[in-house]
């Protein structure tokens, strides 16, 4: 269960700033900041509304948590045909996978132990984002298969 927690929450933090940020965030799904900032804390066990996470994803045009949250049970998010959920380049991918395996190096250093479990949790944060950027880059891959076949479970 604590792998969806993280995984979830990195997964608001990535709607957030897809979103344009807090104070943008704040704008679109019309609560503060203090709010947004507390879902996406893994430091808290609450998560946002479905709701706020509704006007976020429809406001960017990619479902980000959501995605997440069909992984969890198996299913795929496949957009309706003729829609395209993700119109990032795989180059943008790539890009992504590499900013966010570099953090992850960079925050595991030379380690082979932790000090402290913050420690453990603020590198397992930056681990979780490499794991899902990753993710979405084999999306977007698969999502550009010659002749694809519609296997993926369609949520309606």
């Amino acid at each position: 269960m604590r792998d969806e927690h993280y995984t979830l929450k990195a997964a608001f933090r990535r709607l957030v700033k897809a979103a344009g940020g807090l104070e943008a965030a704040e704008a679109v799904a019309g609560v503060s900041k203090a709010s947004l900032s507390k879902w996406q804390s893994i430091d808290h066990d609450c998560f946002a509304p479905i709701n706020v996470v509704l006007h976020l994803e429809t406001e960017i045009g990619t479902p980000v948590v959501t995605r997440e949250i069909l992984r969890a049970q198996d299913y795929a998010a496949v957009p309706s045909e003729g829609q395209h959920s993700d119109n990032r380049t795989l180059q943008s991918h790539i890009l992504e996978v590499v900013k966010e395996v570099g953090e992850a190096v960079g925050a595991i250093g030379e380690r082979d132990h932790f000090d402290s479990l913050a420690e453990y949790h603020v590198v397992e944060k930056e681990a979780v984002n490499a794991h899902t950027a990753t993710t979405d880059m084999l999306d977007g891959v698969r999502r550009r298969r010659p002749g694809r076949s519609r296997k993926h479970r369609k949520v309606s």
